[in-house]
């Protein structure tokens, strides 16, 4: 494998590099309805990398992208198995409870509790939100993904569930 594409594949390798690479080896028509699904922020970067891509000349399906991939999805596995219990138990909560625990929190804070984990209740929460909201917490998203600090994580799940146990005391 040639320096550069050992650069591109070391250096800053971040969720949307990772991404890129996964989209790079769908079929063309799969990879553009991927694409025109994103946000214009987050397909215009991830257009730039697949361009970056084929430059290197990386070639789809290539088994350097397979050897990625199968080192991707098995850290995430990985990740999901250690899950905390605070996930598992913010995870489980309805879409009403946790609409009233982010209600009033700011749209920054919102995006950084939806990408730390994919909630259960994440798709129904953001359809119940007006549609400028949640474009800004889209957007906002994109940023924070790969780039959240275990303290950040740990103070923001923390957060949640104080909020849930401070809830639930007051209906009982």
């Amino acid at each position: 494998m040639d320096t550069y594409k050992k650069e591109f594949l070391v250096e800053e390798f971040s969720v949307y590099k990772k991404s890129a690479l996964l989209l790079h080896s769908l079929h063309p028509s799969d990879c553009e309805w991927i694409l025109n699904n994103l946000s214009i922020t987050q397909s215009e970067k991830m257009r730039g990398l697949l361009r970056e891509i084929i430059e290197i000349g990386l070639e789809p399906l290539d088994s350097d992208i397979k050897e990625l991939t199968n080192n991707f999805i098995s850290e995430r596995n990985e990740s999901e198995k250690n899950t905390d219990y605070r996930i598992q138990h913010i995870d489980a909560v309805t879409t009403n409870q946790i609409a009233i625990i982010l209600n009033g929190e700011p749209e920054n804070a919102i995006a950084l509790l939806l990408a730390i984990h994919n909630w259960s209740w994440a798709t129904a929460y953001l359809s119940e939100i007006t549609v400028d909201s949640r474009e800004k917490i889209k957007n906002k998203m994109a940023d924070f993904f790969g780039n959240i600090s275990d303290g950040i994580k740990d103070a923001t799940l923390q957060h949640i569930i104080d909020e849930l146990s401070i809830a639930k005391s007051s209906t009982v």
